[in-house]
């Protein structure tokens, strides 16, 4: 049984496989969660986040994001989120973009780990010119994930995610991104989140590929 529990993180762990990349680049994405948890299974969240590129030494993306999320059943839940992104080019031009995203999560409990299925509708940016913006861009995505228990107020998570999209040969997919982090548990509803991300583009002539160091901190209210 134990071994069975291990098994869905273990796959998670050595999904990511060689691919083709033209280019690499290395960053960090930091970010703040704000949670609020309502009666009736609605929740609500603010996230703040940063991205940087180019081994960490250009500041590329400021995103901030407002969702609203609600439990259908004990293994359901939907939820609705807007994303406003500023985007700072290598040659210092600022633009920005807007998302508007719809997920449907299915979760479920194998007597630890978790395991959950996420798909997303995203509506952005049509465009798939700009490198480093797949957050942003209109699409569908498609994420597995598991987490495990690791010591106490430790657990360790693992998720494989496809991104499909119009591109110039038509609907396919466009980018796959794999994560894997530790989530430590500071003090009560206080977490501080640390992990590894990595993400390569699909069907380019000049596909990237991005190693990313993640850190996270999060704040759930009564």
């Amino acid at each position: 049984m134990k071994t069975f529990r291990l098994s869905v993180v273990v796959l998670l762990l050595t999904i990511p496989f060689s691919a083709a990349s033209q280019y690499t680049d290395a960053g960090v994405w930091g970010g703040v969660t704000l949670k609020k948890d309502l009666p009736k299974g609605f929740d609500l969240d603010a996230e703040f986040q940063f991205r940087s590129e180019l081994m960490g030494t250009h500041l590329a993306t400021v995103l901030s994001d407002l969702g609203a999320s609600y439990k259908i059943n004990k293994w359901m839940k939907a939820a609705l989120t807007y994303r406003f992104g500023a985007l700072n080019g290598l040659d210092n031009v600022q633009s920005t973009r807007h998302r508007f995203a719809a997920d449907l999560t299915f979760d479920h409990d194998f007597g630890k780990p978790n395991g959950s299925f996420r798909i997303r509708y995203q509506a952005g940016q049509r465009s798939t010119d700009e490198n480093g913006i797949s957050d942003l861009r209109d699409a569908i995505r498609y994420r597995v994930k598991g987490d495990i228990k690791l010591i106490k107020k430790t657990r360790l998570a693992s998720s494989f995610e496809l991104f499909q999209g119009s591109t110039d040969y038509g609907f396919e997919l466009t980018d796959w991104r794999w994560k894997i982090g530790i989530q430590h548990k500071l003090k009560k509803r206080q977490y501080l989140t640390v992990g590894y991300l990595l993400q390569n583009e699909l069907h380019t002539n000049d596909p990237l590929m991005e190693h990313v160091v993640t850190i996270g901190y999060s704040y759930e209210f009564k």
